[in-house]
């Protein structure tokens, strides 16, 4: 296939695409795909229709898509054989399409979900911005860049199923604590992917589970850190990683994710019960995703 703009988008339009698929609307079964559903979800969780959400989750699904473009070069894993400007400009093309989208929907949802958007990108900014943050400021992060853009989604179908400012309200308290559960998640997964046979490379200090890491090593330890991942970086030392693994979880680093993760889970479940959900694979749906976030903290039994 030759290569063009349209060809380039299709590397990332996982969600956006289900988003026209799923016609009639059906609970998707993977849980990825559910949370690149999360406008018709809580949607229809609220006695709301699908068809009343399929705007909001249209525009959301494109946005979710965007980001993960965004991500791809600001983490530096655009996938091949795209560039980073390529990516940059799939990014910035999903979200004019977003955009269109979102121009139809009433007034005063446009004036809150850029709100939302604005918080998204600012919190982006701040994780190239900031190099050392703290734990809390790492965390404040994961609440911006991808709590904000749970909670948008959220809210989104919230409003398109008519539902109370109570239930508003509750709708994004759940999103944002399910957004930063899984931010989290990403996080530490990039601490653990260097403890791999084939370890995968780590990203910047505003990793909430790094940062934690960061402030609890001696001055030592963190120079013997970055040693090792510098050499593993230029030279894909494998022994070098994994060593670099075990001083960053001997800090800690996994515990205090799995604390973290429960805190928001208990938000988010108390949300949820304050939302007054219908009975129905939906509202099933919504508590399954964050369960399922703090169980991967549970030993096996």
């Amino acid at each position: 296939m030759i290569a063009s703009l349209e060809h380039d988008c299709g590397y990332f339009r996982r969600a956006s695409r289900l988003a026209v698929s799923l016609l009639p609307w059906r609970l998707p079964e993977e849980s990825r795909r559910i949370k690149g559903s999360l406008p018709i979800l809580t949607a229809v969780a609220l006695y709301g229709s699908p068809k009343e959400a399929q705007a909001s989750y249209e525009a959301w699904a494109l946005l979710y898509d965007a980001a993960e473009a965004f991500d791809s070069v600001q983490d530096g894993h655009v996938p091949p054989p795209l560039t980073p400007a390529r990516a940059v400009n799939v990014g910035i093309t999903l979200m004019f399409r977003a955009t269109q989208i979102l121009g139809r929907l009433p007034q005063t949802w446009q004036d809150l979900a850029y709100l939302y958007l604005y918080e998204t990108v600012e919190g982006q900014a701040e994780d190239v911005i900031k190099q050392r943050p703290t734990t809390q400021e790492a965390l404040a992060i994961a609440e911006k860049k991808t709590g904000a853009s749970f909670g948008l989604g959220c809210v989104l179908g919230a409003l398109s199923a008519g539902a109370s400012s109570e239930q508003i309200a509750a709708l994004d308290i759940y999103g944002r604590a399910l957004g930063t559960m899984v931010q989290i998640h990403d996080d530490l997964e990039l601490i653990e992917g260097l403890g791999l046979a084939q370890p995968k490379p780590v990203e910047r200090f505003s990793n909430v589970a790094l940062a934690y890491a960061w402030e609890r090593l001696t001055p030592e330890l963190r120079e013997a850190v970055v040693d090792h991942l510098a050499v593993f970086a230029a030279n894909g030392e494998a022994e070098r990683a994994v060593t670099a693994y075990e001083i960053l979880v001997r800090s800690g680093a996994r515990l205090f994710c799995a604390i973290e993760v429960a805190k928001r889970w208990q938000r988010g479940k108390q949300a949820l019960d304050a939302a007054q959900l219908k009975p129905s694979l939906e509202r099933d749906a919504l508590y399954g995703l964050i369960d399922e976030l703090v169980n991967t903290f549970k030993a096996p039994s």
